[in-house]
């Protein structure tokens, strides 16, 4: 059972001219009606992705190079050096604890 969709933003999510294609945003909208949570994570800074933020509206964004989560304008997640992790680990620590990431390539 798929329970989120993480994505990254630049050559991933968003095609070579920084747009988005009308079937990706579809796609998203019936993941969503299915109860499938959307984020996104980038090594932007978030206002830097801002405009992807207010197109897409993810549960949560996952900026700065991992340093930091929001969700829906809210940060919940600031990292700190004192936890001894790669910054981008400690954030995907945080945020799923212990599950089994699969990544997908084409």
């Amino acid at each position: 059972m798929i329970r989120m969709i993480l994505t990254d933003l630049d050559h991933t999510l968003l095609r070579q001219d920084g747009s988005i294609s009308g079937e990706t945003l579809r796609v998203l909208e019936e993941c969503r009606a299915k109860g499938i949570l959307f984020a996104i994570a980038t090594a932007r800074y978030w206002i830097s992705a801002e405009q992807y933020i207010d197109l897409l509206k993810p549960d949560y964004e996952i900026t700065t190079d991992g340093t930091l989560i929001h969700s829906h304008g809210q940060c919940i997640y600031h990292w700190k050096q004192q936890y001894g992790l790669h910054r981008s680990f400690g954030a995907i620590r945080f945020f799923f604890g212990k599950i089994t990431i699969r990544f997908l390539w084409k």
